[in-house]
């Protein structure tokens, strides 16, 4: 079979073109292979793990355990920065400060002890008591009444201080607070911080 000149011109152009498509395609893929990655990052298909990313804004994400624990509260996704203002109030300036918080610790004991407390049954002789961390009011009441009982129930914790911090966030008893979210994810971080290896070590 014969070719005239013009159609071996037409053929050795359509060669061409493949060739230059093809040749952008590669370049391309190696372009998004060779996507610049932020600071930390070794690879992304080596990070094998865990995120936190539905607890924290965005521009955390990348951050360790550690920093994170040194962030403002605001850093939590859903938490505005006017906040960081009013949770200062109740000595609050950090996620960390968050989780260690002695008022969502002591409202969460007492929220896991609810269930195998016995309506009406506590001896006339019984010792136990938190009244260390309850106003007078309120000591001597059974878990479930001090649960429905305003957070501010807990001495040092005013109303004002109270209203101001917590009610913004839905926090207006101390069932509340044992089961309020942002304290939760504060307390796991912490508590997880104290495991992390900066260099991904083992050890």
């Amino acid at each position: 079979m014969k070719f005239g000149i013009n159609t071996i011109k037409s053929h050795r152009l359509q060669l061409l073109t493949c060739r230059n498509k093809l040749s952008t395609a590669l370049s391309l893929r190696d372009a998004r292979i060779n996507i610049p990655r932020p600071a930390g990052v070794v690879s992304y298909a080596a990070q094998a793990g865990f995120s936190l990313n539905k607890a924290l804004d965005k521009a955390h994400e990348l951050k360790s355990l550690k920093e994170i624990c040194d962030l403002p509260p605001s850093a939590l996704q859903g938490l505005a920065d006017h906040s960081d203002d009013s949770f200062a109030v109740v000595n609050i300036n950090s996620i960390k400060d968050l989780g260690a918080w002695k008022y969502y610790k002591a409202a969460k004991a007492i929220a896991a002890l609810a269930s195998v407390e016995e309506s009406g049954a506590r001896p006339e002789t019984a010792q136990s008591n938190i009244n260390k961390i309850l106003k007078t009011q309120y000591e001597g009441k059974p878990i479930q009444e001090i649960l429905t009982s305003p957070v501010y129930a807990f001495q040092g914790l005013t109303k004002e201080k109270a209203v101001s911090a917590l009610e913004p966030h839905g926090v207006r008893t101390v069932s509340d607070l044992a089961k309020w979210r942002y304290a939760s994810w504060a307390e796991a971080v912490t508590i997880l911080s104290k495991y992390e290896n900066a260099d991904f070590s083992s050890r």
